[in-house]
């Protein structure tokens, strides 16, 4: 009886304890299929991240085409643009089209025998030309018969609206490089899809482009985590058909929409239990077999010794899990961010050392103020303040950070709202370095400003001959009244000044216009040879001035374009003897000095120049003596040409009545023998 009582006492305390062991078990597995459904939301989380700014980068790039003239015009220039487009990204694009007011295909690259096609029915081109905004396609069919993704931007000429500037992506090339190596675990794999239903990306490639509504087969959990991500919900399922595999077996996913001005992608993170637990599996059918051995008396402490490897199996999980999202992100150039609402950084990735000096350690738990300019400080709170407020949208912002040493760079940030999400917890902020765009922005920024001032001196230099014509024509008519024709000659004299000073203007600006736009041919030139062609141009004016010009006679080699180097020499050497004709003895030296680098210098003893004026010579029109011919372009176009050839050019003058010397540099030029 006694024995009875103590065998039932074990089988008691056994059944116990396996039970016990079941709730451990499944509690720790549990948590393993939770922190997976907390990493598989990181992934579709950088993964949507990643796929908007993309877009926007495309759109960036879309807007700008569809504020040039070229491009609205639809001319060669236009044209030869696109195609130089499509050459540097061809790996991304299948195409660049620009579809014109009538809905019909204006210009295509590289399909251009597609031009002329009517695509109006496309039911994104009906959604551009009504609501006349950007527009992202869901996957069509083109008419050069593929599938692929459109982004259009509607394209304005005058206020008018004139058709739309189009990319036309390769959807499964971008998809397969943005999620291809997002996945855990060997049979982990990433599910992109439009909200059509068409599979972007699969690893089963054969998928790819197809309805996936079409494959789901008999699985009612599959078919109800597809219906969620077509109608853009966010969630977590476990089903049992394998898409990538076409095989059954039980699968953990998490899955989100990704929102694209409009429309919206799916995409689903996915891995199989088997994997996910595969450690803890193994262990708990090694731990059964020893409670079996034990029996009796060892079976509290196997359970204790279940325990405590249970923890330490868990850890080193924990350990491989959270080594390989390290990895994914230390690879990225980008800083990804984890921060809580009160602003204070809870996560920082590797790269943040890369591109600041700073360590994860001198920026984790550090409230974000502390590293952004002060200047920069309220535009950043602002958006900081809307993003806490709104979880729905996107925020961009862009300010200087703090780097360790002291100094600032350029960064943009894009953030989006996580804190109601029980896997994150936080705002999630990709950080990127944009110094060198915003020095590029600052770069365009002058040159509209010189091309803004360009047109406004043009203009006026433009219509200063023109009021003299109309003038002297108006006196003309007065004249012819009175018949006075002496005076008639005269304004004919006037009017002939006016519009030959006009023809010298033009030509001169269009000779700036075409250079650095046209390719000339360049080679090896004696510098003597290029001085002597220029000196011949200028031989009459030389003689009547009686100049004396004195030439280097070191055998010098320059390499560049032979015309336009005779060019310059032939300005240079005009307005030497102009300004040296009022002296006495008049006279010019072409030669070099040899230091680094050879320098050529033409000087004269002619009027000179005050120091203050030097630098402004080689501006547009810029003239310190109106009592002298000339346009004011001819020194503009020398430095121009000096530019475009990779020298430089300056002037040095000690004063009025003092001489003046034209220093420049060629690249390549060099003493022969």
């Amino acid at each position: 009886m006694n024995y009875r009582y103590w065998l039932f006492s074990i089988l008691v305390f056994l059944l116990i304890a396996f039970y016990i062991f079941i709730s451990f078990y499944n509690d720790e597995k549990n948590n393993v299929i939770e922190n997976s459904y907390r990493l598989q939301s990181i992934h579709a989380h950088q993964t949507s991240l990643s796929f908007q700014e993309m877009f926007e980068g495309w759109k960036s790039i879309l807007n700008y085409l569809a504020a040039d003239e070229d491009i609205i015009k639809m001319n060669e220039l236009g044209k030869e643009e696109l195609r130089f487009l499509y050459k540097n990204l061809r790996n991304e694009l299948k195409s660049i089209t620009r579809v014109g007011p009538d809905g019909k295909i204006s210009f295509t690259v590289p399909y251009e025998e597609a031009i002329g096609i009517d695509i109006s029915s496309q039911e994104h081109i009906k959604e551009i030309f009504n609501n006349k905004k950007t527009v992202i396609s869901d996957v069509f069919l083109t008419v050069q018969s593929f599938y692929a993704i459109g982004i259009h931007v509607p394209v304005f000429r005058r206020n008018k609206f004139d058709g739309t500037i189009a990319f036309v992506l390769n959807f499964e090339k971008i998809a397969e490089n943005f999620v291809r190596d997002l996945r855990i675990g060997k049979s982990g794999y990433v599910l992109l899809i439009s909200r059509n239903g068409t599979e972007l990306y699969c690893p089963q490639r054969k998928h790819i482009g197809n309805n996936i509504q079409k494959r789901i087969h008999d699985d009612p959990d599959f078919e109800a985590m597809i219906k969620k991500m077509l109608s853009g919900k966010q969630g977590t399922a476990v089903f049992f058909y394998d898409h990538a595999t076409e095989s059954y077996r039980k699968m953990h996913a998490f899955y989100m929409p990704i929102y694209l001005d409009g429309i919206y992608w799916s995409v689903a993170v996915i891995t199989s239990e088997d994997e996910l637990i595969a450690g803890l599996s193994n262990f708990r059918n090694k731990l059964m077999i020893l409670i079996g051995i034990i029996f009796l008396g060892a079976v509290l402490l196997s359970y204790y010794a279940f325990k405590a490897w249970g923890l330490v199996k868990e850890t080193k999980e924990r350990k491989k899990v959270e080594a390989k999202f390290r990895a994914l992100l230390s690879n990225s150039n980008d800083i990804f961010m984890l921060v809580d609402s009160s602003g204070f950084i809870l996560y920082v990735s590797p790269a943040i050392e890369m591109l600041t000096g700073f360590g994860e350690i001198d920026i984790k738990d550090k409230p974000i103020d502390k590293f952004i300019h002060s200047d920069d400080l309220e535009e950043v709170m602002k958006v900081w303040k809307k993003l806490l407020n709104d979880e729905n949208n996107i925020f961009r912002v862009e300010f200087r950070a703090l780097k360790k040493d002291g100094d600032y760079m350029w960064l943009e940030a894009v953030g989006r709202n996580f804190l109601s999400d029980k896997h994150l917890n936080a705002v999630v902020v990709n950080i990127r370095d944009i110094t060198q765009r915003r020095i590029k922005d600052e770069e365009i920024r002058q040159k509209n400003e010189e091309i803004t001032r360009f047109i406004y001196i043009v203009s006026h230099d433009l219509k200063s001959p023109i009021i003299t014509i109309r003038s002297f024509v108006d006196y003309m008519k007065e004249n012819l009244k009175k018949n006075d024709f002496q005076r008639l000659s005269d304004d004919l004299i006037y009017i002939e000044k006016a519009s030959e000073k006009m023809s010298c203007l033009i030509d001169d600006l269009t000779e700036l216009s075409r250079l650095g736009r046209v390719s000339y041919k360049t080679e090896e030139l004696i510098l003597q040879e290029v001085i002597n062609e220029a000196l011949d141009i200028l031989a009459g004016l030389i003689k009547d001035k009686n100049i004396d010009i004195k030439v280097t006679e070191r055998p010098v080699l320059i390499y560049g374009a032979r015309d336009k180097l005779i060019e310059v020499f032939q300005n240079l050497l005009e307005n030497a003897i102009k300004f040296t004709s009022d002296c006495e003895h008049p006279h010019i030296e072409i030669g070099i000095e040899e230091s680094d680098e050879i320098i050529i210098y033409i000087n004269d003893n002619g009027i000179g120049i005050e120091p203050e004026y030097q630098n402004r010579l080689f501006g547009l029109f810029e003239k310190l003596h109106n009592d002298y011919e000339g346009t004011g372009l001819g020194l503009t176009i020398v430095k121009k040409i000096i530019e475009i050839h990779g020298g430089r050019i300056w002037i040095e003058s000690e004063g009025l009545n003092k001489g003046t010397t034209v220093f420049f540099t060629l690249p390549r030029t060099k003493i022969r023998g």
